[in-house]
């Protein structure tokens, strides 16, 4: 509060006091301008509070958010070594090993789950794991859950035989629900 800002409100307080009747006008101005100021500092450091309260907030989520990303990058990197170690060395490796390591990703959970990041890493083992393109939707299929699958059933069954039709539909649909 400014210095004549604070002259005034006290002359202001000794005159309502004045008008009051109040004994000692001027010690009671005092004590109200006194009182009043001690409230806005009290006010001032509840929001500062508050201010730092929600910046650690923020920065607990953004650490959660890394962590979580961190922990899905070394999953993802775990099973992708998991999938080179696996993959038979031999010409002509049959399409149950194939499968099998298709198994490898866990099920789409769009709780904690981004369409896009799934997807690639559904692409990235599909194809360490030597899965035919063919066989990609039909493997998809079987991994989605939710809304995700709410949406496949929604395209014609002649798209869904095709991965990048059932990708397209997916990320296309779920970027709706964002927005």
């Amino acid at each position: 509060m400014a210095s004549s800002s604070r002259t005034q409100r006290f002359f202001e307080l000794i005159e309502f006091a004045k008008e009051k009747q109040i004994s000692k006008p001027d010690q009671w101005a005092e004590k109200q301008e006194e009182k009043e100021y001690q409230e806005q500092e009290s006010e001032k450091q509840r929001q500062d509070s508050e201010k730092r309260m929600q910046l650690e907030e923020k920065k607990l989520q953004d650490a959660e958010k890394q962590r979580q990303h961190e922990k899905e990058k070394m999953e993802f990197e775990k099973q992708n070594k998991e999938n080179k170690e696996s993959i038979p060395t031999q010409g002509h490796s049959n399409m149950f090993d194939k499968y099998r390591l298709m198994n490898k990703i866990s099920a789409f959970n769009e709780n904690i789950d981004n369409m896009d990041s799934y997807l690639i890493r559904f692409e990235e083992i599909a194809t360490t794991s030597g899965l035919p393109e063919a066989h990609w939707s039909s493997s998809l299929l079987t991994l989605l859950t939710g809304k995700a699958v709410n949406i496949c059933s929604q395209v014609s069954i002649n798209e869904r035989s095709t991965y990048s039709d059932i990708k397209e539909a997916l990320l296309r649909q779920l970027q709706k629900e964002i927005l």
